[in-house]
């Protein structure tokens, strides 16, 4: 059966228009942007999977994942027409904070330069030029930045500048370093990374019966999350499940 022969059957083409008819309203009473509601309006069979992708499947909230790309690319050029203009450490801040979100460590590390130039104290740029340098794979100026952050607060972020710092540690092979801030991390947070990267030191020293008992804590845990908090750590959830298992399945209790 051809692609036309499958449009022109009576059943798909009826799902077609109620989805193209529900796109349509939804656009409307959702107030997007004009642009969405003549798409949707002038292409029913084109702009109906895209409508649904960008608002139902990738969106957060009421904002889709098209929209909040264009906001961000917006944004982030009236504040560098801005920093043309005047040397304002809080718009630097800004551009900074708008690239490292989207993974853009070099261009995050050029405004962080100027921000921490005449700000540096600001933890939060002291984290951010800590985590870009590690991504960049200059683990020890990254160390440097999170251990003046870890110093200063050491639960900033909960925890999350520790958690850099360890794998930072382990990255370097130092790992009594970063055994030390997992077992912090672990007792103190909510962080299932940590969890896992503690329970793997933990059977790699043969300690065993302590790593499953570090994941099922971490498991009982995970069920606090918040929705966003669980989807982004949905990906170490899953491994200590199976770490759990595999680990039930030894014979090693240490």
């Amino acid at each position: 059966m051809t692609l036309l022969t499958a449009l022109a059957h009576p059943l798909l083409l009826l799902a077609l228009f109620s989805a193209w008819v529900w796109c349509l309203v939804d656009a409307l009473k959702g107030h997007r942007p004009w642009g969405w509601v003549i798409f949707v309006a002038v292409f029913p069979v084109v702009s109906v999977p895209f409508y649904f992708l960008n608002y139902k499947v990738f969106g957060s909230g009421k904002s889709g994942l098209v929209d909040e790309e264009i906001r961000w690319a917006r944004r982030l050029r009236e504040l560098e027409e801005q920093a043309r203009e005047t040397d304002v450490v809080g718009v630097h801040r800004e551009i900074a904070d708008l690239h490292f979100q989207r993974g853009h460590h070099r261009r995050a590390l050029e405004s962080l330069k100027r921000v921490l130039d005449q700000d540096p104290e600001d933890l939060r740029s002291q984290f951010q030029a800590g985590a870009s340098m590690i991504s960049l794979g200059h683990l020890d100026a990254g160390i440097t930045h999170l251990q003046y952050v870890v110093e200063e607060d050491p639960r900033y972020a909960a925890g999350e500048a520790k958690l850099w710092l360890a794998n930072a540690y382990i990255a370097k092979g130092e790992s009594a370093q970063a055994f030390s801030l997992l077992a912090e991390l672990t007792r103190d947070h909510n962080l299932p990374q940590a969890a896992i990267r503690y329970a793997r030191m933990l059977e790699e020293q043969g300690y065993t019966g302590e790593a499953r008992a570090r994941l099922q804590e971490m498991l009982e845990k995970s069920e606090d999350l918040t929705g966003e908090q669980k989807r982004k750590n949905q990906r170490w959830i899953n491994e200590g499940r199976k770490m759990l298992d595999r680990l039930g399945e030894s014979s090693g209790t240490k």
